[in-house]
């Protein structure tokens, strides 16, 4: 049985792990971030990999899901972070301006996702290209 993501109980399920520091490593072995003044993390569950961003000098980071439960126990998890704010969203439709974030991530997300065409194109419909 997998888990319902819209059910109170899975509030906290995303909250207490970290990103794991190989992760970090292969992030900044790809991209500068001291270039990237602004992320989007779609799919961020409870901010794990928003609060890594963060942690690794972006200036802004937003958190989209689609479960309002565990945006909850995201902003909880990140109260402690002026620099990250949380919407709700989905990955087809994230109710965001196009071409707002100079980087887009969909790390914990994908393997939740039949269409995944779909789920791309606005994940590139986010992305600025400078």
């Amino acid at each position: 049985m997998g888990i319902n993501f819209h059910s109170d109980k899975a509030r906290n399920t995303y909250t207490t792990r970290k990103a794991d520091n190989s992760w970090i490593d292969i992030i900044n072995n790809l991209i500068t971030v001291e270039d990237i003044s602004n992320a989007l993390d779609i799919g961020c569950g409870g901010g794990i990999y928003s609060k890594a961003l963060a942690d690794m000098g972006i200036d802004s980071v937003t958190g989209i899901d689609f479960s309002e439960s565990i945006l909850a126990g995201a902003r909880e998890n990140c109260e402690a972070y002026e620099n990250i704010s949380f919407k709700h969203g989905d990955a087809f439709k994230t109710g965001l301006v196009c071409n707002s974030f100079e980087l887009v991530l969909e790390r914990a997300l994908i393997h939740h996702i039949e269409d995944l065409e779909s789920c791309f194109k606005e994940a590139y419909r986010m992305y600025y290209m400078n």
